[in-house]
């Protein structure tokens, strides 16, 4: 094997350490900044950031150590070689950026960009004040890390949705005048405070009671059968019963 050979082996290994690390971030910060230093560290990329599209704009949300402070500002989501990125979904690896108009404003600043999406998300870009200062070994690596970046906001993102959705759910339910509840294996799982005026049962009484203690004697039977209609035929009819409430 030759050195390059395995130089390029332990950087894949070590962007393999990092990808684990970020399954372990719970915010999106963490993973932009995560992505940035293995740019920075494993890939050698001295001037490097993550820019996400926000409000049409591409904003910058990680940077690395040599990135000049008055050189890295937010640009509209559809200009420049980031916005092409960002917009295609395609990578770049531009050895002299004076040959491409499509660089500006960065042109005047940098020589070699590479630039790689983050899927919907936004752009990673790599600079260079030297021509051919990037190849291609260099542009695959950027592209694993960033796929790995993108894996990982992508989950953290579907979480969060998940969480917002969830509490709209609870919120909803539990200021409902309907009593809703979940049952299974013929026990509460699950009752919203209605129930509880309902039945005259705390919630705590309620989770794990067996439903039948809140049935009517007199519809239990009927409702057994509806239940197992149910689960066997994967239908939900509506029906009516009654209950008897903790007074009797």
């Amino acid at each position: 094997m030759t050195e390059q050979l395995r130089e390029e082996k332990r950087k894949i290994e070590e962007l393999h350490e990092v990808a684990s690390e970020m399954e372990a971030c719970t915010s999106e910060a963490e993973v932009y900044r995560l992505g940035v230093d293995a740019a920075e560290g494993i890939l050698e990329f001295d001037i490097c950031g993550i820019d996400v599209e926000e409000d049409g704009y591409l904003v910058p949300k990680a940077t690395s150590t040599e990135m000049p402070n008055d050189g890295y500002d937010a640009l509209e989501a559809d200009k420049g070689l980031a916005g092409r990125t960002f917009q295609n979904g395609e990578s770049f690896l531009i050895q002299d950026v004076r040959t491409m108009n499509e660089a500006d404003p960065v042109q005047e600043q940098y020589r070699s960009i590479l630039s790689v999406p983050l899927g919907d998300y936004g752009v990673f870009q790599a600079g260079s004040r030297e021509a051919m200062a990037f190849d291609e070994d260099d542009l695959e690596l950027a592209e694993l890390l960033m796929s790995h970046v993108t894996a990982v906001i992508s989950r953290i993102d579907s979480q969060s949705a998940l969480r917002e959705s969830e509490e709209k759910y609870r919120t909803l339910v539990e200021g409902s005048h309907d009593a809703i509840f979940i049952h299974s294996d013929k026990q509460f799982r699950f009752v919203n405070d209605r129930v509880s005026e309902m039945t005259g049962y705390s919630e705590d009484e309620l989770l794990g009671m067996p439903i039948w203690k809140v049935v009517h004697e007199d519809d239990r039977d009927r409702v057994r059968e509806l239940i197992e209609r149910r689960e066997s035929e994967g239908n939900t009819p509506h029906y009516q019963l009654r209950i008897r409430s903790r007074e009797g």
